[in-house]
This record gives C-alpha cells, sequence and structure tokens, in this order.
C-alpha cells in the first residue's frame, strides 16, 4: 500500500513505504486527531502519484472508477453505475501499460470514458463520486476530498468508505516506514516526508539543463534532480544550453557564480525560465572551496537570497508565507538540534574551542571574515564591502569592546581573496581566533558584527545579537540592528521560528547523501553528525595541498612587500 510515496528516480529503486495490519472495515469512522494532517492533505495535494501528468481536458464528471487488474470487478462496477445513475458521466482509470478490455459493446457509452493514470488531485476535484473494489490511491483521495466512496466486497455488494475511516485507517491501521532509515514512523511523519519530497519535486520539475556546474559537482547535481522526469543534460554556453532547454521543453539551472555570456538575454527571447543555483544553508562536513559536493542546494526562480537589489523567491517566502504553528514548531525543533550539535554550514563541530584571555566586564563582539569577491558582498554592500573596512567601523563604533576576529575558512586555506595580515587586524581587534568551530565562538560572544555573512544568520538561531552591515537575507525583519539602508520590499515583523521555517525548511533542497533522495533538513543534520559519511577522497585531498602552498607563497609575498616598504 503505497498512497504516500514520492517520486520514482531514474535510476533508484523506492521502497514501499505503508504497509496494511488492520482492515479498514474496522475503524468507526470518527476522527478528532487527523483533521490537522487531513487538511494539509487537501492543502499540499499529497498522496497518490502527484507527479504524474494532468488531464488536459475539463470539465466536471459524475463518477471516477478506479479500475485495477481484476476487469470483471471494474465491470461489475461500471454496470451498477449505468443501472443507478442512467445518463451520468463515468471515467475509469486503467493501470499504466494496459489496454482497452474487452468490455460488452454496451460499455462503449458515450458517457463512459477511459484513460491512463494521470495527476490524482486534479481528478478528485472534478468528480462527484469515487467507485473502486479497494483502499488505493483514488479511493483514499476520495475519501480525503469528502468524496462519497463506494467499494465493491467480496460479495458484489458495496460498502461505504467514508473520510473517517480512511484517515483513522492510514493513522492507526497502516505501519509506516521511512525510506531514509527503514525505520517505523507514524502517519504524520510520513506526510512531513512526502510534503519535504513534493516541494523539492516542485521546484526541479520544469528543469532539464544545468549550466555553470563544476566539473566536480555535476555528479551531485544529476543526483540532485532524479525524479524530476527525465535526465538533466549540462552544457557550457549560452546558446546550447538555450538550444537544448527549446528541444527538451524544459528551463535552465545555472550555478550563480559561473553564469556564461548572454544566458539572460538568449533565455529570455525563447520565453525559457532560468533558476539560479547555490549552495544551501546546511551544506556538507568541508568546504567547497576543497571541491566537496553540496548536499543542499537552493533553486530561486526570480533571483537569489544574496541578491537584494530584486526579489529572491526567498524574500518572498518571508514577506508572504503564512507560517503555521506546526512550521514554527518544527522549525523550533529544527533550531534546537542545530544549536544542541553545534551544526553550521559546513557541518557538525567539537562543543568547545580555546577561547582564552578574555577580560570580565566587557562586550565581547565577533567579526567574521568574508571571502573578498563572494557575490553576497558585491551584491549586498555598499560602503563597507571588505574585511578592513568593517574592522575599522566595528572599532570606531565599539572602542571598549573586546573584538574578536574569524578570518574566513576558504580565505585562511588560501583558495579565495579576502586575507588581511594579522598585524593589520589586530589595529583594530583584540584577537584572531582561528581554532574551534565557529558555532561555539558565536556561544562565547556577546555580539556578531557583519556585512552579509551566514555567521549572523548562526547567530540568530544561538540568540545573540547581530549587527549587519550589508543588506543579508536575514536583515530587515525586525530580528538585527542594521546599519546599510533599509530595503523598502522588507519590514515585516517575522519570529525567528519564521526566519528558520523559511530559510531551512522551506527554500532549499536536501538531498541524503546515504539514499540519495530528496530529505528535510532533519535527515541531512542526522547524516552530518556521521563523520564515515564525509571522508576526503583523493581530489579533495590534492586541494588542501594546493590551498597551503598558495597560502604560503602569498604570505611571502606580503612578508616581502611589507619590509620594502
Amino acid at each position: 500500500m503505497t498512497f504516500l510515496r514520492i517520486p520514482p528516480p531514474l535510476t533508484l529503486d523506492v521502497p514501499v513505504s505503508g504497509r496494511p495490519i488492520r482492515d479498514w472495515r474496522s475503524f468507526s469512522g470518527k476522527t478528532t486527531t487527523e483533521a490537522i494532517l487531513l487538511q494539509r492533505l487537501r492543502a499540499e495535494r499529497l498522496g497518490g502519484a502527484f507527479w504524474l501528468p494532468a488531464r488536459s481536458e475539463k470539465g466536471h464528471f459524475d463518477h471516477l472508477v478506479s479500475g485495477g487488474g481484476d476487469w470483471e470487478q471494474t465491470r461489475k462496477i461500471i454496470q451498477t453505475i449505468l443501472t443507478q445513475h442512467s445518463g451520468q458521466t463515468i471515467c475509469v482509470t486503467m493501470p499504466a501499460g494496459e489496454g482497452l478490455p474487452a468490455f460488452p459493446r454496451t460499455f462503449r457509452h458515450e458517457n463512459v470514458v477511459f484513460f491512463q493514470p494521470s495527476e490524482p488531485h486534479a481528478l478528485l476535484q472534478r468528480c462527484t463520486a469515487v467507485w473502486g473494489s479497494k483502499p488505493d490511491d483514488l479511493t483514499l483521495l476520495g475519501a480525503v476530498y469528502g468524496r462519497p466512496v463506494k467499494l465493491l466486497n467480496p460479495h458484489d455488494t458495496f460498502e461505504s468508505f467514508s473520510t473517517g475511516q480512511a484517515m483513522g485507517w492510514l493513522t492507526e491501521g497502516v505501519e509506516w516506514s521511512s525510506p531514509f532509515t527503514g525505520r517505523r514512523v507514524d502517519f504524520a511523519a510520513m506526510v512531513e516526508i512526502v510534503s519535504d519530497v513534493k516541494r523539492a519535486w516542485l521546484q526541479k520539475r520544469n528543469l532539464g539543463v544545468c549550466v555553470g556546474m563544476a566539473w566536480w559537482k555535476r555528479r551531485r547535481i544529476r543526483q540532485f534532480f532524479e525524479g524530476s522526469g527525465v535526465p538533466v543534460v549540462f552544457r557550457s554556453r549560452s546558446f546550447a544550453a538555450v538550444r537544448s532547454a527549446e528541444s527538451r521543453g524544459r528551463g535552465i539551472a545555472v550555478w550563480v557564480s559561473r553564469v556564461p555570456r548572454g544566458l539572460f538575454r538568449l533565455s529570455a527571447a525563447a520565453n525559457i525560465p532560468v533558476a539560479r543555483v547555490e549552495d544551501g544553508f546546511l551544506r556538507s562536513i568541508g568546504l567547497g572551496s576543497d571541491l566537496l559536493p553540496p548536499s543542499s542546494i537552493v533553486l530561486d526562480q526570480r533571483g537569489i537570497y544574496f541578491d537584494p537589489s530584486c526579489r529572491s523567491d526567498l524574500e518572498c517566502l518571508l514577506s508572504s508565507t503564512e507560517f503555521t504553528e506546526a512550521l514554527r514548531v518544527r522549525a523550533a525543533a529544527l533550531m534546537k538540534v542545530l544549536v544542541e550539535r553545534n551544526i553550521s554550514k559546513y557541518g557538525a563541530s567539537p562543543p568547545t574551542g580555546f577561547y582564552r584571555d578574555i577580560p570580565a566586564g566587557k562586550r565581547i563582539l565577533l567579526v567574521p571574515g568574508q571571502v573578498g569577491d563572494d557575490l553576497s558582498i558585491r551584491l549586498g554592500c555598499s560602503e563597507i564591502a571588505d574585511n578592513l573596512s568593517l574592522l575599522k567601523v566595528v572599532r570606531q563604533r565599539n572602542p571598549g569592546a573586546y573584538i574578536i576576529f574569524r578570518p574566513h575558512p576558504d580565505v585562511d586555506a588560501g583558495h579565495r581573496k579576502g586575507h588581511v595580515p594579522d598585524d593589520v587586524v589586530l589595529l583594530y581587534a583584540d584577537e584572531i581566533q582561528r581554532g574551534g568551530s565557529m558555532t561555539a565562538l558565536i556561544a562565547c560572544v556577546d555580539e556578531v558584527h557583519t556585512m552579509t555573512s551566514l555567521a549572523g544568520f548562526e547567530a540568530l538561531l544561538r540568540k545573540r545579537s547581530v549587527v549587519t552591515y550589508g543588506q543579508p537575507f536575514y536583515a530587515g525583519w525586525g530580528l538585527t540592528e542594521d546599519m546599510a539602508p533599509p530595503i523598502a520590499r522588507r519590514g515585516r515583523q517575522l519570529s525567528l521560528e519564521d526566519l528558520v521555517a523559511a530559510t531551512l525548511i522551506l527554500y532549499p533542497c536536501y538531498l541524503d547523501p546515504v539514499t540519495l533522495l530528496p530529505c528535510g533538513p532533519e535527515i541531512l543534520i542526522e547524516r552530518l553528525s556521521q563523520p564515515e559519511l564525509w571522508k576526503p577522497g583523493l581530489v579533495t585531498r590534492l586541494r588542501r595541498v594546493q590551498g597551503r602552498l598558495y597560502k604560503h607563497v602569498a604570505h611571502l609575498v606580503s612578508s616581502s612587500a611589507r619590509k620594502s616598504k
């Protein structure tokens, strides 16, 4: 019984998730605790093969028959409807791949239509009554939507299948198991799993051409798009990407920092949608600059979260989502786990660091360094747009504070720009902190002062004050002190749970690195707590050696330049 399931990936075998353990007839039809789940199934159109194409024709029909392999039973159902409801329209679904059965000529009635399975929710919203021989996708969804449902029993009589019976049976009469762990979960957890999967599927279902994807990311990107309907293809140039998108009838996904020249102009002329791709906020254990592929990405159809010049999908979520109590509860639980396990973008970290010699009674400020040419700096900053300028203004505004500077790990590893010599840093900061984890360091300070760093978001999770000098995605919602000019589009007062729900639950796409199935953030957090899954390969080890050599050469050049002055 697979009522709650996920789109079948192109190359993976998705396990069956539900096993009936009680007969549906044993449920009385009374339901109370399932009301929220019932509303969610309807609102999000969950259940059944929601990924199938919808029927193109429009209009209402009277009876929907869930046909099966036993065409004798289907024949009896159709005969009953024709007898009891003369002149009314009947639509009969057939199993995929089966032809029209050899029914008597009387069944070739103009009001009886046979067709292959299609998106079930649209069908249910167009029909009055549902018929079948057992609880399956269509009959269960018929009950979910409150349609009269009749099931043919072995005695050739019909029994009513009510909404309460369906929900009671799904909740207590079916044993559900997680596709990620194989362990038993309750019906509410399965609804959450399918909701996360469908959200990711909706984001990528119309995309089929990938552009600007580094060679070491392509395998992982292909895995992200499993289950979207067709395998993605990779292109390097704009013209080739647009031509492929036109021939496939799909949109383009492009890595934000690697957009080829002319892509947006050509795609707009061809009326092809383009989604911008970037790492998610819970990424992996290790740095992207070490060539470790991400386990979460964002697919933004409007802009991208770190570009405040236009509305992004994340900004739209933050400004317009009706955050339910259930979603806020989930966000609060997610925050709790992230804080307790010291998990940030680059994985789980030890809970302690080496933070010493901090004078008592002083406010402790953390200034996280950022990559000098990072797009979030180029697009989200104006007057304060580099690490040294940030240090200067923080010291000017806080002359008596104890300031800790934390170099960005990619810069410190020698992979990216933005290095400030230590002796220059110490003109404005009291300490340079490299040891230990960022999350543990945040826990030791009073405030975080940043341009656009994700460390500001992680500080909010840990209930620290955050001062922004650029326009990061988490600024402008009443949760931070903002030094940069306000963004007129923002201004809605959000709770921290609202910010987390939109940023970590609704916006990204996650991939379970074990099963390679789309998942929610909670599954990835469990995987981030398993270091054996994230052992660096040969390419990563070579990349780290390259970074150390680059950093050593840069240090020698910098020292030589200072001595010559």
